[in-house]
C-alpha cells in the first residue's frame, strides 16, 4: 500500500467475485478523468508525458485550461 497498491485480490475475492467481478472492480477503480494539471515543460516530440497530458485536460477539463 505504500506503493500505492490499493487492492490485492484473494482467492476469496475470486470465489465471491468471479474473474470477471475483479476485472470489473479494477476497471471501475482505474477510470477517473485526468488532465486536471498540466506539466508546465514546453511541449516537445521527446515531451509525450507533456502531449499526453494537454491531450486529457482538453477532453476532461476544457474550460479549466482553455486559454493555452
Amino acid at each position: 500500500m505504500d506503493y500505492g497498491i490499493t487492492r490485492i485480490y484473494s482467492p476469496d475475492d475470486g470465489r465471491a467475485m468471479g474473474l470477471q467481478g475483479m476485472i470489473n472492480d479494477l476497471v471501475e477503480q482505474s477510470d477517473y478523468p485526468t488532465g486536471k494539471t498540466i506539466d508546465s515543460r514546453p511541449l516537445t516530440v521527446d515531451n509525450q508525458l507533456g502531449i499526453a497530458q494537454y491531450i486529457s485536460a482538453a477532453e476532461n477539463y476544457f474550460d479549466q485550461h482553455k486559454s493555452f
